[in-house]
């Protein structure tokens, strides 16, 4: 075999090895923990109750520097049936999600129930039945 062939065959493998050393290593608390003060991925959440016993756990979380009165009106708008998810809409919808994607609140739409679905793919791609 050509030199550079016997390099490319130990190189590659080489390369992936270190990097997730490198990930499991340094990078994977952090990813694991992404936004959260050092409490936060020890309190326990609403639904957490629902998956008791888990292999591995990730808490995420934003600062948002306003009262919960401002903010929750767009929480209120998050679904397929609604402005998405304030997210990459171009990504989701590469992959069949048919985000929409709203800039603006919509007063006519009413609040979200407990225990209401919100939807990420629409229930065909699912095939099941909704309410």
């Amino acid at each position: 075999m050509k030199k550079w062939v016997l390099r490319t065959l130990y190189t590659v493998p080489a390369i992936l090895v270190v990097a997730g050393l490198v990930y499991h290593v340094g990078l994977r608390r952090w990813s694991m923990r992404w936004g959260t003060t050092d409490a936060e991925p020890h309190s326990v959440f609403p639904g957490d109750e629902l998956f008791p016993t888990y292999p591995s756990e990730a808490t995420h979380a934003i600062t948002i520097n306003a009262p919960s009165q401002k903010v929750w009106p767009w929480l209120m708008h998050i679904g397929l049936d609604r402005s998405g998810f304030y997210s990459y809409t171009f990504l989701k919808n590469t992959f069949g999600c048919e985000m929409p994607e709203l800039h603006r609140r919509v007063q006519d739409w009413k609040q979200r129930t407990r225990g209401e679905m919100v939807w990420f793919l629409r229930s065909t791609a699912f095939r099941v039945k909704t309410r």
